[in-house]
């Protein structure tokens, strides 16, 4: 597997876009889960929440649970598809009848130039 980075599409192995079909749900798509041997090959790391109202940070703390240890939850958030929009942890998420959201979970802080994990090379 190719190290995360910039240049790493946010979800993997998807030609479409991540509209969603269904209507009235609010969909969080995970920026990265570890395959296992037993998972469907078509099952993406996705959380679905039906209609109420959700900030920002409930969504990343149920995100957080399904994907990154405790310790990493601070550098991760929720994005539009594009990277366009960060959403503060105070964002109010509605999800009603009429129409569908679609957001993903993803690392914002990084360390530039230091390695895929924060390291540099020798040291």
């Amino acid at each position: 597997m190719a190290p995360l980075g910039e240049e790493t599409p946010l979800i993997g192995e998807r030609s479409c876009s991540l509209s969603s079909t269904e209507p009235g749900t609010l969909q969080v798509y995970l920026y990265h889960r570890a395959p296992t041997p037993r998972a469907p090959p078509d099952s993406a790391g996705i959380l679905t929440f039906t209609f109420g109202e959700y900030t920002a940070e409930e969504l990343c703390v149920h995100a957080a649970k399904a994907c990154v240890l405790p310790v990493c939850h601070p550098l991760f958030a929720l994005t539009t598809e594009d990277l366009s929009c960060w959403y503060p942890p105070n964002h109010l998420f509605t999800v009603e009848d009429a129409r569908s959201q679609v957001v993903v979970y993803r690392i914002r802080y990084g360390l530039r130039g230091r390695g895929p994990w924060g390291l540099s090379g020798g040291r």
